[in-house]
């Protein structure tokens, strides 16, 4: 079998797919424009994984051609299904392609290492599932927020500290579902609307000396927005406590 000499991966057998992409200059002729996809029968992420100049020609190849898509809804972003890359910083655009963003729908993959990512001003809702497994470490929301949706933000063991803006009216179900990180959140007097489950943490993680404190207005005091968000809390999970603030 030939074997090509690329740069770490010299004298590794490549697949044959892998052998033209390495050819053919950046392999364009095996991404099509109008679908940035790869061909049934192509390259797997395995085989990208395990070569570094694939990753290398992958990197190049999506740098050229974004990484962003229109998604379900009208004004709605999302990244491209093929999306594989891994960032520590993801920037979210105000307008793209002359259009005004005023959603984010998801990550075109599941599984990511993003650790800080950044929203513009005019996005008023983040989908369901967008962040899910994102390894974000902050999170910094505009104030133009007004939903957020159902496992957004689920499975964030790293972060630490929550603060949501004044104006968000809804958390969707489990919107912070096994934030086992989570010491302090600070929720908003415009809340309207906390999902079953939207805090739920997995009390095996957590030392039953901890807990988190919950920083809410003082018009919350009695309401049943507030028994509604701490009952599974202390009966499930883990101890809490609220502090009120005027």
């Amino acid at each position: 079998m030939d074997k090509p000499r690329v740069g770490a991966d010299t004298g590794r057998c490549y697949p044959a797919a892998a052998r033209r992409l390495i050819r053919g200059e950046g392999g364009m002729e095996l991404f099509p424009s109008e679908t940035g996809r790869e061909p049934k029968g192509g390259i797997n992420m395995k085989h990208w994984e395990q070569y570094p100049s694939l990753m290398r020609i992958r990197r190049e190849r999506f740098r050229a051609a974004g990484i962003w898509e229109w998604g379900s809804r009208p004004g709605f972003l999302r990244t491209r299904e093929d999306a594989e890359l891994r960032f520590r910083r993801l920037e979210i655009p105000a307008v793209w392609e002359g259009k005004r963003v005023t959603g984010f729908e998801r990550m075109g993959f599941s599984v990511t290492s993003v650790e800080e990512a950044i929203f513009p001003e005019g996005i008023a809702e983040i989908g369901k599932e967008a962040f899910s497994r994102a390894c974000l470490y902050e999170l910094s929301l505009p104030s133009s927020i007004r939903r957020i949706g159902d496992y957004a933000f689920s499975w964030q063991d790293r972060l630490r500290t929550l603060t949501l803006p004044e104006g968000l009216e809804e958390l969707g179900r489990g919107a912070f579902y096994c934030c086992n990180g989570l010491r302090r959140i600070e929720l908003p007097a415009s809340l309207r609307r906390i999902g079953e489950d939207a805090f739920a943490m997995d009390g095996s993680q957590i030392p039953e000396y901890e807990a988190v404190v919950f920083s809410v207005p003082a018009s919350w005091r009695g309401s049943c927005l507030l028994r509604d968000l701490l009952a599974p809390l202390r009966e499930e999970y883990i101890s809490c406590r609220v502090e009120y603030r005027s």
